[in-house]
């Protein structure tokens, strides 16, 4: 039964009456979408993750010097250098070979690991056809709409004026928190309609 609701349908069965804008604002963020487009069933077993933890548990976990440091370091055991500003248009498999096309240009791999975001598999032609089940998967696999926004500033001038720089709206800027480390920034989140929209 849980797997016909969103989470917006479970929430005003178990609490009818109640406004849902709190949960709506705070989830949405979470969840990169409006709770009436996020399925009940999958929302509840990720929420269980949450349950034993401790405040900001989830946000503390960090890579030393951030992330472009253990990306720099992938980059840096690979035989051959990185390479920027290549739209992939073709996956092409011949004999013990994959072929990139980059319209234009076509590179060999031994292995391809391929990480495009599902609405980008339609812009890609694939020889041999990817498998049915498979293509079908991506067609269907929907996806969460959200805009993140770093405002970046000169000094936290958010502390001096006694405000923690956590903010909940109902606007379109709905979600805005200061970074952990000490440097000047917000983060903010636009998302669900709000961030097709905008």
């Amino acid at each position: 039964a849980l797997d016909k609701l969103t989470v917006l349908d479970f929430l005003s069965q178990s609490a009818p009456g109640v406004d849902t804008f709190w949960p709506n604002a705070y989830y949405r963020s979470d969840e990169g979408e409006n709770l009436a487009r996020v399925g009940a069933l999958g929302w509840l077993a990720g929420f269980r993750n949450y349950l034993d933890r401790e405040e900001g548990a989830a946000s503390a976990f960090r890579v030393p010097g951030g992330m472009s440091t253990w990306i720099d370091e992938l980059v840096r055991n690979l035989k051959k250098p990185v390479q920027f500003k290549h739209v992939l248009q073709g996956v092409v498999q011949s004999g013990d070979s994959v072929w990139l096309d980059f319209g234009g240009e076509a590179l060999p791999f031994d292995r391809v690991v391929l990480t495009l975001p599902p609405r980008c598999y339609d812009h890609v032609f694939f020889d041999p056809a990817l498998p049915t089940g498979k293509a079908e998967a991506i067609e269907k696999c929907e996806m969460g709409r959200t805009i993140k926004i770093g405002l970046i500033y000169s000094y936290r001038w958010w502390e001096p004026v006694g405000w923690s720089g956590h903010l909940f709206s109902d606007r379109p800027l709905q979600q805005v928190w200061p970074t952990l480390d000490p440097s000047p920034t917000l983060c903010a989140y636009i998302g669900g309609d709000d961030a097709l929209y905008w």
